[in-house]
């Protein structure tokens, strides 16, 4: 387990590995959620997914320049910030893992491929067409 800093995670992050990759069979419900930041005027906002329903807690998958591989954070946490942008359903965390890694793996956050190019890509993966904006009004 590690610590490091995250936009959406309100307490203790739990970062090994065999709590956000599946490997028992998890089903949730999976989210886009978002965080304002301060940047932009303070009207920035900061993508990520957000797998519900498991054990009480949340499974986040975070791209950003915090990031503890090239961008990507993972993290299990009992409580986060921000708020839901849009639904994609109910999937295995598995699989959401799996999209996660096929779209981070050899890249690293950039102008060119921030959180919400991330983000559109991993919601791709598990089969949804989603854009989303820089200046997301999902959060006031």
């Amino acid at each position: 387990m590690g610590s490091s800093a995250s936009h959406l995670a309100a307490d203790t992050r739990y970062t090994d590995q065999s709590w956000v990759d599946g490997r028992s069979g998890e089903v949730g419900d999976v989210y886009v959620y978002s965080v304002r930041i301060g940047a932009a005027l303070g009207l920035g906002v900061h993508h990520c997914i957000v797998v519900d329903g498991i054990d009480g807690n949340w499974r986040v998958f975070e791209w950003s320049s915090n990031g503890d591989n090239g961008g990507l954070s993972q993290y299990k946490t009992s409580r986060i910030y921000g708020g839901r942008c849009l639904t994609l359903g109910r999937h295995s965390l598995k699989k959401v893992y799996d999209a996660v890694q096929k779209i981070s793996v050899g890249r690293c956050y950039s102008k060119n491929f921030n959180c919400n190019d991330w983000t559109e890509a991993v919601a791709r993966e598990l089969g949804h067409n989603i854009t989303v904006h820089w200046n997301c009004s999902c959060v006031l």
